[in-house]
């Protein structure tokens, strides 16, 4: 059995996080549309949505294109592309919840890296355990 390479693995799991944070960006702007006056935490949201689904659109768009061809190059511009999306989506849900409560939006922050940095730690884990296996298989 072939198992796919930990740089598949990574855009596989990019375009997961990609695709779940523009949907609630979308939704999020879309809420905001109703709302006749902006608090500062909405308003900032507002900004941060304007940077942030563009920006994962695009980086969507490029995870898929390396996703089809297989070929996978690390540049500077793809991170930046990338880290500008996550930041602006994180900020904006951010400052959604903010608006609700001060003490949410700091959970919300707080769990968020929380459960990041632990999703991060088990793709870690299970790409040495996928690279091991591939490696004990190619042996045979």
């Amino acid at each position: 059995m072939r198992y796919r390479t930990p740089d598949q693995e990574w855009i596989w799991a990019d375009k997961l996080f990609t695709a779940a944070l523009a949907g609630i960006a979308t939704l999020c702007l879309f809420t905001l549309l109703s709302v006749s006056s902006l608090s500062t935490p909405l308003m900032i949201a507002v900004f941060f949505l304007s940077i942030a689904i563009p920006s994962l659109g695009g980086f969507a768009f490029i995870l898929e294109f390396y996703d089809k061809s297989g070929f996978v190059v690390n540049t500077w511009y793809k991170n930046l592309i990338g880290g500008v999306a996550w930041l602006s989506g994180f900020a904006s849900i951010t400052c959604v919840v903010w608006h609700f409560s001060w003490i949410a939006g700091v959970l919300f922050l707080v769990v968020s890296f929380i459960v990041t940095v632990a999703c991060i730690a088990i793709m870690f884990a299970m790409m040495r355990a996928i690279q091991k296996k591939t490696d004990a298989d190619d042996d045979k």
